[in-house]
């Protein structure tokens, strides 16, 4: 009896090595931008199931194939601004807040790193820059989930 539950536990274990490792690596490194994509993977699919069309009707209407709209529900793939964005357009949703702060740095470089100049020898840098900052809608799972 024995050896029959550990013949047919023999049959049913692979010989080759897993690459279970290496996929849960990959998650950890990708953390990030996997949750912010399975964020807006979920907010799609609740808005197609919302306006009560199909996923192949959705992509008819993004002029892309029900197998990329499958891989988009899915989380996992890390989307463009472009995506996002006709995403946005075909759902008439927002799945992106862009949040624009305008500001100046102070670049104060030490004394000893300074490169010559023929004027002062101490170099302060003011350059201005507008810092974007792309958040995702994760407030979305908990939407959700309270739905």
């Amino acid at each position: 009896m024995n050896n029959e539950r550990i013949e047919k536990f023999l049959a049913l274990v692979s010989e080759g090595s897993s690459d279970f490792e290496k996929k849960a690596l990959w998650r950890k490194a990708n953390k990030i931008w996997l949750s912010r994509s399975t964020a807006i993977a979920i907010k799609v699919h609740s808005e197609i199931i919302h306006q009560g069309i199909s996923q192949k009707a959705f992509s008819e209407r993004l002029g892309v194939s029900a197998q990329y709209i499958t891989k988009i529900l899915k989380g996992n793939q890390n989307l463009s601004l472009d995506t996002i964005s006709k995403l946005e357009a075909a759902l008439g949703i927002q799945l992106i807040e862009v949040v624009a702060v305008s500001k100046s740095i102070n670049y104060n470089v030490p004394e000893n790193i300074q490169p010559e100049t023929t004027g002062s020898s101490r170099i302060s840098k003011v350059i201005p820059f507008q810092l974007n900052v792309y958040t995702a809608l994760e407030s979305s799972i908990g939407d959700i989930k309270s739905a």
